[in-house]
């Protein structure tokens, strides 16, 4: 940053997740924050505010002397420190806009500071069963004060941008759309590394958090339902930590007859990641609901077809790459596991249909997206001070 260069604008971000795995929202704070880092420091100030510790991985790409950090490590503390010191830092430093990307405002902001809101999803509209009561409660609450708050919303695709419009019809004007970009992966370090993690067949990739949103009972019934002869010759491998829901995997592996067939990896790290997106026959993703996908595109800027659901906003992020079913139906599903495997000409088309379709999506892209959607909910506060 220039010294005695004029600051357009001191921007505040909400850094909680900066602080956990980079899964998800937590990695989508950080890519945002690491391209307004890189690209417009010169003219902006960012300060990210953090609940706890951020490892110095994270810190170092974004710079030290940009955080603010406490020590709130319980889910009950880290509530109560985003509605007191949060604000409480962000009114002291005075800055000009506060960004929320994780569904969440503070109250309590002054009333000169604009406010942006990223909203993700409407998992507790569309498909609540599929959450924790605890989460369920939380997101009721706490996302319609936080679109009641904001002077504009950024939503991840025009899926979730219409949920908004649909649920919170007085601030359907607020809403503005940036699809996420494609984070930068480790090349694939080839088949051959496949063979430490005990895959030795042509496979499958499911790659999400194990929770009932996922749908992963049905894609096993589904794998489960084709012929013996692909159960032997392909693999399902499945990664990703445990999330919630009492699913209980290897019984679900046992009930579907699999026990040969199925590989659970768990959470990997990005090298190993990029290596199973790179190698695999196909992504499949049957989410019951998604606000974006993003190991969909992942998937895909590795030119890797996906079988994906029909419905949110799957099909959007999709585009060409891959095939869409039914996610409730288990024998669509199974057609199309089948199709995907014998037809190899097929899935290279889908294959290179989904590299290009991969290329629309760029994180730099959302990046200068939101800065312009900042600068507009800026002016809108400014007009609302001035009518006061």
């Amino acid at each position: 940053m220039d010294v005695g260069k004029p600051i357009s604008m001191k921007i505040g971000v909400d850094a909680r997740l900066l602080g956990e795995s980079l899964t998800g929202i937590g990695r989508y704070t950080f890519e945002m924050s690491k391209q307004f880092v890189d690209e417009f420091e010169k003219d902006h100030q960012f300060i990210f505010y953090a609940s706890k510790k951020v490892p110095i991985t994270i810190s170092n790409r974004l710079s030290d002397f940009r955080f603010k950090t406490s020590s709130a490590n319980s889910r009950v503390e880290r509530m109560i420190w985003s509605q007191t010191k949060l604000p409480y830092w962000a009114n002291n430093d005075q800055v000009d806009l506060f960004w929320g990307p994780t569904h969440r405002l503070p109250n309590f902001l002054s009333s000169k500071i604009a406010r942006v809101v990223t909203v993700h999803d409407l998992v507790w509209k569309y498909t609540p069963e599929t959450m924790r009561k605890l989460s369920l409660s939380v997101e009721k609450h706490l996302m319609p004060s936080a679109i009641s708050q904001a002077d504009l919303i950024i939503a991840d695709s025009e899926s979730t941008a219409e949920g908004i419009r649909e649920t919170f019809p007085n601030f359907k004007d607020k809403v503005r759309v940036v699809h996420l970009g494609v984070s930068e992966m480790p090349k694939s370090n080839g088949l051959d590394s496949m063979l430490k993690l005990g895959i030795t067949k042509p496979y499958i990739l499911f790659v999400g958090t194990l929770e009932p949103r996922k749908n992963l009972a049905r894609l096993l019934e589904s794998f489960s339902n084709t012929s013996d002869e692909i159960k032997k010759s392909v693999s399902l491998v499945i990664v990703g930590g445990k999330g919630w829901g009492n699913i209980n995997l290897d019984e679900e592996i046992k009930r579907c007859n699999l026990g040969q067939s199925v590989k659970v990896l768990g959470f990997v790290e990005d090298n190993q990641l990029s290596t199973l997106y790179s190698e695999a026959l196909f992504l499949a993703m049957p989410s019951l609901y998604e606000g974006f996908g993003l190991p969909i595109l992942e998937a895909m800027s590795f030119g890797t077809p996906v079988l994906t659901s029909n419905v949110s906003s799957m099909p959007e992020v999709l585009g060409s790459g891959g095939i869409v079913v039914n996610p409730l139906s288990v024998n669509e599903m199974t057609g199309a596991i089948e199709t995907l495997i014998l037809n190899n000409d097929l899935r290279t088309q889908l294959g290179n249909n989904a590299k290009i379709e991969s290329t629309k999506f760029s994180w730099k892209k959302a990046a200068n997206s939101a800065i312009e959607i900042f600068e507009e909910a800026l002016e809108i506060r400014k007009s609302k001070i001035n009518s006061i």
